[in-house]
């Protein structure tokens, strides 16, 4: 059974893993990088944060792995690490506000992106 995948899918799989692997280089490189905490936190992030969200973007990657390879497991993920993303933001005391409405609209692209290649997924 041959499954093509639609350009809608490709491109943002694509974008995706793009994002994923600059900001996980980003946060690796710049994870001890005190003066970023100070000047776009006020010094607000915990000391668990950087660890927290780089094992995070690892996660995330394996899941777009998985959507590359036709497993759905690879969304259930994503949706399951968005709504961790959310916790930990508000565990960690900052404002959710803006992030909820992120976090509603990458699910939104996600849905729009899948739903006509649904059945294609194991």
């Amino acid at each position: 059974f041959h499954r093509e995948r639609t350009p809608l899918l490709n491109g943002w799989l694509a974008l995706s893993t793009v994002v994923v692997v600059v900001s996980l280089f980003q946060e690796i490189v710049r994870r001890n990088d005190l003066l970023l905490n100070l000047l776009v936190m006020g010094g607000a992030f915990p000391k668990w944060w950087f660890p927290v969200i780089i094992f995070g973007d690892f996660l995330n990657l394996g899941c777009l792995v998985g959507l590359w390879m036709w497993k759905r497991w690879g969304i259930y993920g994503i949706v399951a690490l968005t709504i961790a993303g959310l916790i930990i933001t508000w565990i960690a005391g900052f404002p959710i506000n803006r992030l909820l409405i992120f976090a509603c609209i990458r699910l939104a692209i996600w849905w729009l992106v899948l739903r006509n290649d649904w059945e294609n997924f194991d």
